[in-house]
């Protein structure tokens, strides 16, 4: 309407709908008129419609010369806009151009909070020492407060430089300290100070509304209609914050000290579901680092997906204009080269999520970009900056269609090698491109017109084999790879071996060194004879003699290199036979550990060292008892540990698989014990209950008939769960019942077929993205859709196809915006719990 009643208005020729009227005082119209103009640009600003932006500016251009503040403002509102767009080029040359010394101060202290956000650091105290000068030499007016309240917002950046021990702002100009000069200034009610904090608890609100709780017995009271306006006072409220940072020249933080980024990210926060767009760029601008947590919440996985594609493309050209910028700064001396540092993790790590939404051409020049990332030597030499380049890398090859990544994987094989080629980085955990081949199946086969690329990684990989240190390391994670997908010709799995196995990185009489493989590995890959791999393995593992005496430690390691031995290998359809003589050995073994301690604690405090070794240990022995029969005492000994366990970090209930074996008479109570945590009310005890289960019904489907099946009322509480959409332990239940429509028993899925399908409609409502879910930790709304969606594939592809719930998730799901659900494919994908160091479904490494 405003644009409307400007655009009916015409100052130049005095007219108005084409009418001239005499009688106008057009002095005042042509003010009032420039006033709602310069209004509506930082309308078209606040909106980020550049196209409007600079239409919105062109029509002042008449009007620069009727006050020497249109100019500066309309500077001001293009050093801004650059600013949000975190266009650090135009913004450098806005500065320059940017006379403010002759005018208002309070230009000068605008122009010096955009300086610090450029880490011009020199010309921003120069410039607020002319400001603050110029002010105080502004005539006392009883009448005017312009003089006392520039210099009240002026002793934000005051103050932060007051900690600049060489060269104090205070000592320049003869100023009072910031916090004393506020008190002074109370009376005048410029305290910047308290109208800052002031400004912070409008955005916060005060929903601190209490219920009153009933006196007499059974009594109730009933529900109460409350009408309020504070949702909608606290966004524009966050509006006023961010209009407050630039018309009072508060830049986010200067000299390390934070002035206007408190309530910057008040707003973010409060904007971030009605207003995504600002909310991101005030994200980026505000944020110094890639775990900024307000960075982490407004450009979470659930925001992600629900901001409006336009925006996203928008924001994706915001962060790659940022890092570009950033890239060639770096490498300058300190400390400017860590601000710039900061703005490049930032950027690196926003875009990174932002690329989830991407389609295919535009996923895959993110990733193209995040591999010149990888081995830029500036990026290499900053260990600030592995998690985000790491991040790029995983997220971009995720969002990638599975053909995309069959083509693109020569790429990753093909990547520099850490510690080869003079390609070396400041920490060892830097990122490994080879770590995001998940899954053998995405290699490419060997064909005529890619088979010198292939000779080209392959004699990369065994060159880093044999130059040990970094580059052997990230070389065995490529090399086991190819090697399962049967890659390798006869010459050069010879030569794989050789390399693996030289005796410059390997003791005599022992596994390979100088690799960050899991042992049992060993037996996948390349060998200089057949089953010396197997034979070291055993020698050092279950060599009965070798170590007759073991420490609580050593049971823990030999459990853990064992059973993750017995898993691994079985996902890739091999075996590790034991004799009699090592079952009876490994019995021994279970004994002993079944008598330990459960948890060392300090003090108080558990000892989280032993914590993980305890975890190891189980993650190991669950494998073990399915090829271990442990004596009833021993069973009893290993039944009442798991007691014990039950409540701490390390609980153990996917051992009643081998208790069960060894137990059959206490059949009933080990699943009643089942039963109670799956129903309790403690997250925890149901999520290991949850686990114990899933072990349990897997291990009695690959196993012999001496196993017994979980009673069927135990399957049915996974669909009750499901049904309920009990939230501490929905995405385990998705995940069992997935496995139970995949590969469990037709009478099973008849079990919870009913209450999954009824759970599963609800949750097409409940799992919406643009459901309000923020509050509730326990609702991870990507992750429960992705285990949603993979039931229903599984669920489909088993004989319940036909069913409407079914057929919704699955049509859904092309149209998801998120890559996890929008490229699943079939159910034989799944996504097995995370160990501490491993997994269930056969990870290779321990980077991994």
């Amino acid at each position: 309407s405003a644009q409307e009643a400007l655009e009916e208005i015409d100052c130049q020729t005095r007219t108005i709908k084409g009418v001239a009227d005499p009688s106008i005082d057009w002095a005042n119209v042509r003010e009032t008129w420039r006033i709602v103009a310069l209004a509506l640009v930082t309308v078209a600003r606040f909106r980020f419609d550049e196209d409007l932006f600079e239409k919105r500016i062109a029509a002042l251009s008449p009007f620069r010369n009727d006050h020497h503040d249109v100019a500066q403002r309309i500077h001001h509102e293009r050093c801004l806009w650059a600013i949000y767009a975190l266009d650090f080029k135009k913004l450098d040359d806005l500065l320059k151009a940017w006379q403010t010394e002759s005018c208002d101060p309070v230009w000068m202290l605008r122009k010096v909070a955009i300086l610090v956000e450029m880490n011009r650091t020199d010309d921003a105290i120069g410039l607020l020492n002319h400001a603050l000068s110029s002010i105080r030499d502004i005539p006392e007016d009883e009448c005017s407060l312009a003089g006392p309240s520039r210099e009240g917002w002026a002793l934000w950046m005051a103050l932060a430089f007051e900690r600049e021990r060489e060269n104090p702002v205070q000592n320049r100009i003869g100023a009072l300290p910031a916090f004393m000069r506020w008190r002074e200034l109370t009376s005048l009610k410029c305290n910047a100070l308290v109208e800052k904090h002031d400004y912070a608890d409008a955005v916060r609100g005060h929903n601190d509304k209490k219920e009153k709780l009933p006196f007499d017995l059974g009594h109730r009271y009933g529900p109460v209609l409350l009408i309020s306006n504070e949702e909608r006072d606290r966004q524009v409220a966050a509006y006023r914050a961010i209009r407050l940072s630039e018309v009072a020249g508060l830049p986010t933080s200067a000299n390390h000290f934070g002035i206007a980024s408190d309530i910057l990210k008040l707003a973010a926060n409060k904007l971030s579901l009605n207003d995504p767009n600002m909310a991101a760029r005030l994200v980026l601008r505000v944020s110094n680092y890639d775990q900024d947590v307000t960075l982490t919440r407004v450009f979470s996985r659930t925001r992600v997906a629900t901001m409006p594609m336009d925006s996203v493309k928008r924001l994706v050209q915001v962060c790659n204009g940022a890092i570009e910028y950033a890239l060639p700064l770096i490498a300058g001396g300190r400390p400017r080269a860590i601000f710039w540092i900061g703005r490049l993790r930032v950027a690196l790590e926003a875009l990174s999520r932002l690329v989830l939404r991407s389609g295919p051409k535009m996923a895959e020049a993110v990733f193209d970009k995040a591999l010149e990332y990888y081995r830029n030597d500036h990026v290499v030499d900053d260990w600030w900056l592995e998690e985000p380049i790491r991040h790029i890398l995983e997220r971009s090859w995720e969002t990638l269609p599975k053909d995309r990544q069959t083509s693109r994987v020569l790429d990753l094989l093909s990547a520099l090698i850490v510690g080869m080629d003079g390609f070396t980085t400041s920490s060892e955990r830097y990122p490994e491109p080879g770590e995001l081949i998940r899954n053998e199946l995405s290699l490419s086969s060997r064909t005529p017109g890619n088979e010198s690329r292939w000779q080209e990684i392959i004699n990369l990989l065994i060159r880093g084999l044999n130059t040990g240190g970094e580059a052997r390391k990230r070389a065995s994670i490529r090399t086991i790879k190819i090697a399962q997908k049967g890659l390798l010709s006869d010459a050069e799995t010879s030569q794989v071996a050789q390399a693996l196995w030289s005796s410059d990185h390997t003791e005599p009489n022992d596994l390979p060194g100088g690799t960050d493989l899991y042992e049992w590995v060993f037996l996948l890959l390349p060998q200089p004879q057949q089953g010396l791999a197997e034979q070291r393995f055993r020698h050092k593992w279950l060599d009965i003699d070798k170590f007759p005496q073991r420490n609580d430690a050593d049971l823990d390691e030999l459990l853990w290199q064992i059973g993750s031995a017995i898993s691994g290998l079985n996902v890739y359809q091999r075996s590790l036979t034991l004799s009699d003589r090592e079952q009876n050995y490994l019995a021994g073994i279970v004994g002993q550990w079944a008598e330990s301690p459960p948890v060392r604690k300090i003090g108080f405090f558990t000892n989280h060292q032993d914590t993980d070794r305890v975890r190891r240990a189980i993650f190991g022995l669950k494998s073990i008892l399915l090829k271990v029969l442990i004596p009833e005492a021993t069973a009893t000994k290993l039944y009442e540990k798991i007691h014990q366990l039950k409540g701490s970090d390390t609980p153990g209930l996917e051992l009643i698989v081998g208790i069960v074996r060894a137990l059959p008479k206490r059949f009933d109570e080990i699943a009643l014990l089942v039963r109670m945590e799956l129903t309790s009310d403690d997250s925890d005890l149901v999520k290991n209950a949850a686990w114990g289960l899933h072990f349990w019904l897997k291990a009695a489907s690959d196993s012999t008939p001496e196993l017994r099946p979980p009673p069927e009322d135990l399957v049915r509480e996974i669909a009750i769960i499901i049904a309920t959409r009990r939230k501490t332990v929905l995405s385990e239940a998705l995940q069992i019942a997935k496995w139970v429509f995949a590969e469990g028993s037709e009478a099973q899925r008849e079990v919870i077929s009913q209450l999954t399908i009824q759970g599963l409609g609800y949750l097409i409502e409940e799992l919406r993205y643009d459901r309000k879910h923020d509050q509730d930790e326990d609702f991870d709304v990507p992750l429960l859709r992705w285990g949603c969606t993979h039931l229903a594939i599984a669920m489909a592809e088993h004989g319940y196809g036909d069913d409407s719930t079914v057929a919704r998730w699955l049509e859904n799901a092309k149209e998801d915006p998120l890559p996890e659900v929008r490229h699943a494919q079939h159910p034989a994908f799944t996504h097995q719990r995370k160990e501490t160091t491993g997994t269930d479904d056969g990870a290779t490494s321990q980077t991994e």
